[in-house]
């Protein structure tokens, strides 16, 4: 994913309208892989004031997460706002570099989605998980399980409610 911006740095216009798709199986780097359902949508506004490039915009799509809970897979929504920038000059954790006269946008994007995800996804609000002993799916099978297993160590701390 980059971004021609030579007219940009060249001043011959003001501000640099774009809309880049990816239209990959997944979008990943070292430590993240991300699979989309849909193409990535990258699309905002491009300024220069003479040192440092920065793009606003909004990335959209759909991405396959799992369920925290049943860990069934599930589309999810992206709709991410950004405000970043770029320089050839200044290097740092919040600027990205300019390399030539083009950006490479794949490491914004994903920082920018790492950053908006929630905690946890739910395929919904309801979602019973997984039988803590055989792992059954309790959103479609109900099990049989005994799930009064209790540590030993703590068995003592259930006689102090039983009065009550």
């Amino acid at each position: 994913m980059t971004l021609n911006i030579f007219e940009l740095l060249r001043k011959k216009i003001v501000e640099l309208p774009f809309e880049i798709a990816y239209n990959g199986d997944f979008i990943m780097r070292e430590d993240f892989k991300l699979i989309l359902k849909s193409p990535l949508k990258v699309c905002g506004n491009a300024t220069y004031d003479g040192q440092i490039v920065n793009l606003k915009g909004s990335i959209t799509g759909i991405i396959e997460v799992q369920c925290s809970r049943c860990l069934e897979p599930l589309d999810y929504q992206l709709n991410v706002e950004f405000d970043e920038d770029f320089s050839k000059l200044e290097r740092n954790e919040e600027i990205y570099p300019i390399e030539e006269e083009s950006i490479e946008l794949k490491d914004m994007v994903i920082d920018n989605i790492i950053l908006s995800m929630p905690f946890k996804f739910l395929c919904s609000i309801d979602c019973r998980g997984l039988c803590p002993v055989c792992g059954k799916n309790l959103n479609k099978h109900q099990c049989d399980c005994n799930k009064d297993n209790i540590d030993p160590r703590l068995a003592v701390l259930k006689d102090l409610f039983m009065g009550d």
